[in-house]
C-alpha cells in the first residue's frame, strides 16, 4: 500500500526558505530529499513577494549591521519576540542576499558594486535605510529563478506535486514523513534523519488572503499533532486588499496610489466619503482597522469593505509596487468600482523554534513563515523575504549536522499503517449526511473573519471556538466524489481542511487568552497594552487536547 524511501534530510516545501535548507544541507555533504506541493520555485509565497527587502548591509549608512536589525526587529514585535532567534536570524540575512546576487539576482546597484538601500516604504521599519530593491512589480520571481538553476547543478532529489500528511516519531523524535504524491495517487514513506519543514503560512484560514492559496496551514497542524510546541498563534497582520470583482480578490492593491491615479476618494453604502486611513502615519494600504469600522457601523460595501471609483483611472498611469500591475488590467475588470477590505497578509506566530531554528521535538526544524517567536507581535515590512532566506540557511546547516551523527531511523510500521489507512478511508468515504470539504473550507473562513478578523472580541471569539470545535467534529463526515487517486484535487483539499481546522482553534484560543491589544492583535474589550501580558503564549498537544500557557520573553 506504500513505498519507502530514505534520505538524510527532508525538505517539505520549496520556496525561498525550502530551496536554501536544501542547499544547505547538500553543502554538509548529506542526501536531500526536497517534496512541495507545487513546482519548485513557483509554489509558495516567495514569489509572489514586494520587490523589497530587508538586509543590514550597511551600504547606505556604515552605522547599520545585524545588531541594529535585530533591535528594530524586536522594537516593531512589541519586545515579545525571541531575542535569540531574531539575533541568529539578523546575523545570517547577508549572505543569502550576496550568494542571490552571484546567481545573477538584479539587484539594484551603485557602479561601484554597492547595493542601494533605500528607507522602508514605511520609514519608521528601520533605524537607517535597509531596504534593496529589484526592478519590476516582484521580487520573488528573479530569486526563485535563481534558487532553481542552483538547485540544478547540486545532487538533490525532487517530488513535485506532493504533498506531507503526517510527521513519523520514535520516542519522542522525528524520523521522517508521509508523502502522498498527487499525480500517480501514491504513497510514500520517507524515513529521515532530519526533517525542515518550510510550508509556509496559514492565511487559507481566512476567505481573503493575500497569499497563495497553497499556504493551508500543513505544517503548522502537522507540527503540532507529534507535540511540537507553537507560538503566538494569536498574532495577525492584515492588509487592506481587493475584494471584488472575486477575480481580483486578495489582490494587493495600494489605495493611496489608486487614488493619486485617479480613482475617487472611497465611499460607503450610503454614498458618503469613507475613512480608510489614509493619513501618513498608515501604509499605502491604508488601515484595516478603520475599514473594519465602517463595515461596523452598517455602512460597508456588499462585501465587507469600502468603494473605489475608478472611472478616472487611465490604465497607463497607475503602477502598483505590490503583487501586480493594476493598470494593465483596469480595461479587462468588467467594472468601474473597485471593493477594498482586509485580507490577511501573514500569521506571526508558528512552530517555536530555538536560534537554531529547531523546534521543541527532536529531529524537526521550522523556517520562513512556519516558524514563530521572529515578528513577535507584529510583523515587520519587507522581512518576511529575508527571514525565509536566513532561516532556511539556518535550518539547513543545523539539519545537516544532525544528519551526519544520526543513524537512519525505523519508523514504527502500526504508526505508518494507521496514516496510511487515514488516507485511504477519506478516500473511499461516502455518506449520506457527508460534507464536502469545499463546504467546510468556506465554513471555517467565515467563522474565523467574523470572530477572529482584524478586531476581537470575547463573545465573538467564544462564538467563533465553538463553532471550530463542531468542525473538528465534521472531520469524520468528509466525503470526496471521486475515488480516484490521480490528481485528486478533492482528496488533497480534505486533507487540507483538517488542517485549517486545526490551526484555526490554536488561533482563536490564543487570542482569546490574551486579554490585551498588542500589536496586530486588537481587543475592543481590551483596547489597551497590559505590561503584565509581556510574555508569550505558547500551545501544546497532549492526549489529543491542546494546552495553552504563557511563558517569559525568550
Amino acid at each position: 500500500m506504500w513505498s519507502e524511501l530514505e534520505t538524510d534530510v527532508l525538505v517539505v516545501g520549496s520556496g525561498g526558505a525550502g530551496m536554501f535548507a536544501a542547499i544547505e544541507a547538500v553543502k554538509g555533504g548529506q542526501r536531500v530529499l526536497m517534496v512541495t506541493k507545487g513546482t519548485m520555485g513557483r509554489d509558495g509565497s516567495t514569489i509572489h513577494a514586494f520587490p523589497v527587502i530587508q538586509s543590514p548591509l550597511g551600504h547606505e549608512d556604515t552605522r547599520d549591521n545585524p545588531e541594529v536589525f535585530a533591535e528594530d526587529i524586536m522594537k516593531r514585535g512589541g519586545q515579545i519576540s525571541n531575542g535569540k532567534l531574531v539575533r541568529a536570524v539578523a546575523e545570517a540575512s547577508i549572505q543569502p542576499v550576496l550568494d542571490l546576487d552571484q546567481w545573477g539576482v538584479p539587484f539594484k546597484k551603485r557602479e561601484d558594486g554597492r547595493f542601494i538601500q533605500e528607507e522602508s516604504y514605511v520609514p519608521r521599519l528601520s533605524t537607517y535605510p535597509r531596504v534593496i530593491e529589484l526592478p519590476g512589480p516582484l521580487s520573488g520571481t528573479p530569486i526563485a529563478l535563481a534558487l532553481r538553476r542552483r538547485i540544478s547543478q547540486l545532487d538533490i532529489d525532487l517530488m513535485e506535486y506532493s504533498l506531507l500528511t503526517s510527521l513519523l516519531t520514535d520516542r519522542g523524535v522525528v524520523v521522517g514523513g508521509v508523502i502522498l504524491d498527487r499525480r500517480r495517487g501514491d504513497i510514500y514513506v520517507v524515513k529521515a534523519k532530519a526533517v525542515v519543514l518550510a510550508t509556509g503560512a496559514c492565511s487559507e484560514v481566512y476567505k481573503t488572503s493575500l497569499c497563495p492559496r497553497s499556504n493551508t496551514a500543513d505544517g503548522q497542524a502537522i507540527a503540532c499533532r507529534v507535540g511540537a510546541e507553537m507560538v503566538d498563534m494569536e498574532f495577525a497582520r492584515f492588509y487592506n486588499s481587493a475584494l471584488y470583482p472575486e477575480s481580483l480578490r486578495g489582490v494587493n492593491v495600494h489605495a493611496k496610489q489608486l487614488i493619486a491615479a485617479g480613482a475617487k476618494l472611497p465611499y460607503d453604502r450610503s454614498g458618503g466619503e469613507a475613512d480608510v486611513g489614509l493619513d501618513p502615519q498608515h501604509s499605502d494600504h491604508g488601515d484595516p482597522v478603520r475599514v473594519f469600522s465602517v463595515v461596523r457601523s452598517g455602512k460597508g460595501s456588499e462585501r465587507g469593505g469600502v468603494y473605489f471609483d475608478i472611472t478616472g483611472v487611465a490604465s497607463e498611469s497607475f503602477h502598483d509596487i505590490g503583487c501586480f500591475e493594476t493598470g494593465r488590467f483596469l480595461p479587462r475588470l468588467g467594472t468601474s468600482v473597485l471593493e477594498l477590505g482586509p485580507g490577511v497578509l501573514v500569521i506571526d506566530g508558528g512552530v517555536r523554534v530555538n536560534a537554531d531554528c529547531e523546534s521543541s521535538v527532536g529531529g524537526l526544524y521550522a523556517t520562513g513563515d512556519l516558524l514563530g517567536g521572529f515578528w513577535g507581535a507584529s510583523y515587520t515590512g519587507a522581512t518576511g523575504v529575508i527571514l525565509a532566506l536566513s532561516s532556511g540557511c539556518i535550518a539547513g546547516r543545523r539539519a545537516a549536522k544532525r544528519a551526519n551523527s544520526t543513524k537512519m531511523p525505523k519508523p514504527s510500521r502500526v504508526r505508518i499503517k494507521e496514516e496510511v489507512d487515514r488516507l485511504m478511508q477519506l478516500l473511499v468515504r461516502r455518506r449520506k449526511d457527508g460534507v464536502r470539504p469545499s463546504e467546510l473550507r468556506a465554513r471555517l473562513q467565515e467563522t474565523m473573519g467574523r470572530g477572529v478578523g482584524v478586531v476581537r472580541s470575547e463573545s465573538g471569539l467564544k462564538g467563533a471556538i465553538e463553532e471550530i470545535r463542531g468542525m473538528k467534529k465534521e472531520i469524520s463526515r468528509l466525503s470526496i466524489s471521486s475515488s480516484v487517486k490521480v490528481f485528486n484535487n478533492e482528496w488533497v483539499e480534505g486533507l487540507e481542511v483538517e488542517n485549517l481546522v486545526e490551526t484555526s482553534e490554536m488561533m482563536a484560543r490564543a487570542a482569546l487568552m490574551r486579554t490585551e491589544t498588542r500589536g496586530d492583535h486588537r481587543r475592543e474589550d481590551y483596547p489597551s497594552t497590559d505590561e503584565k501580558w509581556m510574555k508569550s503564549i505558547v500551545i501544546k498537544k497532549e492526549g489529543g487536547r491542546m494546552r495553552l500557557t504563557t511563558q517569559p520573553v525568550g
